[in-house]
C-alpha cells in the first residue's frame, strides 16, 4: 500500500531546483509560478525559483486579485480517492516575497468564492464533522468559522424508494430517517458517524436497500452492514467499530431471510474481535515476542535497534513510552521502483498521523523542519512509503531528535535561506525558525534518535533498494 507523502508539506529545503521542465507554468503579479516534475514521483510547486511545496499531484486553479494583491488558489493531492485534494492559498506581493498558507486541513470539497477584498473558501459540513468557512484577505488568512451540518427535515424515505441514496451517511441527511436510525444504533449511534466517514456502497435487493461501509483509514477493524426496508421503514444494523464492541440490533435470528445469510457472515468475521474492542497495534509493551523476535526490552528505551519489532517487523526502530517507531525495507514487485523505504509507528504514537492533517515533524540538533505526511493503516501499524530522502532518512541518521507537532500548522516559507514553519499554539502564531523555537512549542512527540545512525546502517546492507539510494540530495542542495 502505498502511503500518500506530504499531504499536507512535504517540502524539500532549498531554493535550488533539479533540471526538469515545467508541468505548468505561469507570470501573475510580478512573480513566476511553475508546477514541476521532481522527485519519486512527485510535482513541485516552484516559486520565483525557489520550491515552495511539493506532492504527488498540485494543480493551479485560481488565478485573481484581490484587495490589490495577485493571488493563487491551488490544491495538493497525494492521488488517493478517499480526500479531495487540499486547498492552499500563494499570495503575490508586489517587489516582496511570496507567503503560502495551507494546505488546509480537510477531507472534503472546498468551494471557492472570490470577491474584490476577500477570498471566501467552504467546506462544507457533513454528518461526521462540520463544516469550515475561511476568508483571506490582504492580511492574510483568517481562522476558520464552524459550518454545522443541517440536515433537511424530511425526504429521506422518499430518497430510499427512488434508490437516490448511495452510501450509508446518506440517511444522516434526513431528520425522518436520522431519528429511527438512531432509535436503533442506541449507544452505537457515534460509532456510526465515524464509520460511515469512509467509503461505501449500497445497492437494493428484494424490497431492501443494503449498504456497506468503513472508517476512513481503518477498514480492517471497522465495518458496517445496514439493511432498510422502505416501504416497512423498518431498519436492521450490523455495526464494528474500530475501538468498539460489535453490535447487531435486532438479534441476527430476527433479521429477515434477504439478509440472515449476510449478517451471520459479519457476525463470523466480526464477533470475536467486537469482544475485545482492541484497537490494533496498541501498547508494544504487551506484545509477546516469540524466540524469533527481538525483544523491544533487548535495548534500552529510547535506543534504536535493529531486529524484528512485534509489530514494526523487521525493522530499524527505536521504543517510545508505550509505541515505537522504526523504518523498514518496503517490498516493491518492480525493480525500478522508488517507494522502497517504510516509516512505520504504531497507532497512536502520533494522534493526527492517518487524519488529512498529517503528522508535521521538525528535526533538532540541527533544526530542520522535515515537512508533513499522512499515514496510512498496514495491519498492526500505520506507514507512508517513499523514497530514502521521502522517509526522511538523511535527518534521521544526522540529527539527534525528531519531533512531531500536536498542534495546528498555519504556514512554511522560504525566506531565501532556509525553510522555516508556523504553528498554532494556544490562539497565537509561533515561528519555528531555529531550535530555540521549539521552547514555545507545546509538548511535541519526541523520537529519539540515540543509535538511529548504526541501526538505520543495518537495514541499507540488508535492503539494497534502499541503499542505493543514500547519496541522493535531500536537501536540495541546501
Amino acid at each position: 500500500m502505498r502511503s500518500s507523502i506530504a499531504a499536507l508539506f512535504a517540502m524539500l529545503f532549498s531554493g535550488q531546483i533539479a533540471s526538469a521542465e515545467p508541468v505548468k507554468a505561469r507570470s501573475h503579479g510580478g512573480h513566476l509560478i511553475e508546477v514541476r516534475a521532481g522527485r519519486d514521483g512527485q510535482e513541485q510547486l516552484v516559486v520565483d525559483k525557489k520550491v515552495r511545496l511539493t506532492d504527488r499531484f498540485i494543480t493551479l486553479d485560481e488565478f485573481a486579485v484581490v484587495d490589490g494583491i495577485a493571488i493563487v488558489a491551488g490544491e495538493v493531492s497525494n492521488g488517493g480517492n478517499l480526500c479531495p485534494g487540499s486547498t492552499f492559498i500563494l499570495s503575490l506581493p508586489d517587489k516582496r516575497p511570496a507567503r503560502l498558507e495551507g494546505p488546509l486541513e480537510t477531507c472534503g470539497l472546498v468551494t471557492r468564492s472570490v470577491d474584490r477584498d476577500r477570498l471566501t473558501l467552504d467546506l462544507n459540513a457533513t454528518p461526521q464533522s462540520e463544516g469550515k468557512r475561511w476568508i483571506w484577505t490582504s492580511a492574510g488568512l483568517g481562522e476558520p468559522k464552524a459550518l454545522p451540518f443541517e440536515p433537511k427535515r424530511d425526504g429521506g424515505w422518499e430518497a430510499l424508494r427512488n434508490r437516490s441514496m448511495s452510501h450509508p451517511a446518506d440517511l444522516l441527511g434526513y431528520l425522518d430517517t436520522t431519528l429511527p436510525l438512531d432509535e436503533r444504533l442506541g449507544d452505537a449511534c457515534d460509532s456510526y458517524r465515524r464509520v460511515t466517514g469512509g467509503p461505501g456502497e449500497a445497492s437494493s435487493r428484494d424490497g431492501f436497500w443494503i449498504a456497506t461501509s468503513c472508517q476512513a483509514h481503518a477498514c480492517d477493524v471497522s465495518a458496517l452492514l445496514l439493511a432498510v426496508h422502505p416501504e416497512t421503514k423498518a431498519i436492521f444494523v450490523a455495526i464494528k467499530g474500530s475501538s468498539e464492541s460489535l453490535v447487531v440490533s435486532p438479534k441476527v435470528d430476527e433479521w429477515p431471510s434477504a439478509v440472515r445469510a449476510e449478517v451471520a457472515a459479519f457476525v463470523k468475521r466480526w464477533g470475536e474481535r467486537g469482544q475485545t474492542a482492541a484497537t490494533p497495534g496498541a501498547a508494544v509493551a504487551a506484545a509477546k515476542p516469540d524466540s524469533a523476535v527481538m525483544s523491544p526490552s533487548a535495548v534500552p528505551r529510547g535506543t534504536w535497534s535493529y531486529g524484528r519489532h512485534p509489530v514494526l517487523g523487521l525493522s530499524a526502530h527505536v521504543v517510545v513510552g508505550d509505541h515505537a517507531f522504526g523504518i523498514a525495507c518496503h517490498p516493491q514487485p518492480d525493480p525500478a521502483s522508488t517507494w522502497v523505504a517504510s516509516q512505520r509507528m504504531t497507532p497512536g504514537l502520533v494522534p493526527r498521523a492517518t487524519e488529512p492533517a498529517g503528522a508535521v515533524s521538525v528535526f533538532i540538533d540541527p533544526f530542520r523542519v522535515a515537512g508533513g505526511s499522512i499515514y496510512k493503516a498496514n495491519g498492526d501499524f500505520v506507514e507512508q512509503v517513499g523514497g530514502y530522502c521521502t522517509v526522511q532518512l538523511d535527518g534521521l541518521r544526522r540529527s539527534k531528535a525528531m519531533n512531531f507537532i500536536r498542534t495546528k500548522t498555519m504556514a512554511l516559507e522560504w525566506d531565501g535561506r532556509r525553510t522555516t514553519m508556523t504553528v498554532e499554539q494556544e490562539g497565537r502564531a509561533v515561528k519555528l525558525v531555529t531550535g530555540k523555537d521549539m521552547a514555545a512549542v507545546k509538548d511535541p512527540i519526541v523520537i529519539p534518535l540515540a543509535g538511529a545512525r548504526a541501526a538505520i546502517d543495518r537495514l541499507l546492507k540488508a535492503c539494497p533498494a534502499i541503499s542505493r539510494m543514500k547519496d541522493e540530495d535531500c536537501t536540495g542542495g541546501d
